[in-house]
């Protein structure tokens, strides 16, 4: 996930950011967000621990196992991405302004591709190439993921509303 994340030092400002009262000087960045990242991180745990699971409990082999998990935990850092952009804003807010950040994942996603499906990679990763399947169940649990920490933003928003 590096290529997203240092496209998100060019993303577009939020719309309302100056309508937002000031961070006091005395709190630092990470006061702010340490909670949606420790939260973020336990669904990113979550999600793999749940693809591992389920793979485990199918006598997948070791190395469908290992390449499910891998790729499972990029999908889910590639999907975050675009969830941590704003603490406030949905998911596809801006989905498309910042060409940077949508150029750094799928650059990301295809280098995923060709570390489990290349020969080449496949011997340095110790991966094996995924099905369909796979792949549902990958997305599936990463959509799930990315829609708890969407709705954790949702209501977190509304409680800071109301005080």
């Amino acid at each position: 996930d590096a290529l997203p994340a240092i496209a998100l030092g060019v993303d577009v400002a939020e719309h309302d950011i100056m309508k937002r009262k000031p961070r006091k000087l005395s709190k630092s960045i990470w006061q702010e967000i340490r909670g949606f990242s420790i939260f973020a991180g336990i669904i990113a745990a979550s999600v793999s621990s749940a693809v591992y699971y389920h793979a485990y409990t199918g006598n997948y082999a070791a190395e469908h196992l290992r390449t499910l998990v891998f790729t499972a935990i990029v999908v889910f850092e590639l999907f975050l991405v675009f969830s941590i952009r704003s603490e406030t804003h949905h998911y596809f807010t801006n989905f498309f302004k910042n060409r940077f950040l949508l150029a750094g994942v799928l650059t990301s996603f295809i280098l995923q591709l060709l570390a489990i499906y290349t020969p080449f990679f496949q011997n340095i990763f110790r991966s094996v190439p995924l099905s369909a399947n796979d792949w549902i169940l990958i997305v599936s649990f990463c959509t799930a993921g990315i829609i708890i920490i969407e709705l954790w933003k949702y209501t977190s928003k509304l409680i800071h509303k109301k005080n």
